[in-house]
C-alpha cells in the first residue's frame, strides 16, 4: 500500500482518526485517498484472535425469552 511507512508512523504516534491520519500522510506528499487510510485503520482496530466471542444481542435474548420452547433450535435450547 502506498504510504504504508507513513501510516505506521502515524499509528505509532497515536493518531487513530482517519481524517487526522490522512492529513499526516498528505503532509508527507504521499498519493493516498481517504478510503485507503480508512482501510488501514480498520486493520488496526480488529479484535485479537484470542478475544472472547461477542455477547448475544438484546434482540437475540428477547427472542429466546419470548419464543415458544418448541420453536428454539437445538443449540438455543438449554441442556
Amino acid at each position: 500500500m502506498l504510504g504504508e511507512q507513513v501510516l505506521q508512523q502515524g499509528a505509532a504516534l497515536g493518531v487513530r482518526a482517519a481524517e487526522e491520519l490522512l492529513a499526516v500522510v498528505l503532509q508527507e506528499v504521499e498519493p493516498v485517498t481517504y478510503q485507503m487510510v480508512r482501510a488501514h485503520i480498520a486493520t488496526l482496530r480488529r479484535a485479537p484472535a484470542d478475544a472472547p466471542p461477542w455477547p448475544p444481542s438484546v434482540c437475540q435474548v428477547t427472542g429466546w425469552l419470548t419464543r415458544h420452547p418448541t420453536a428454539l433450535t437445538e443449540e438455543e435450547r438449554p441442556d
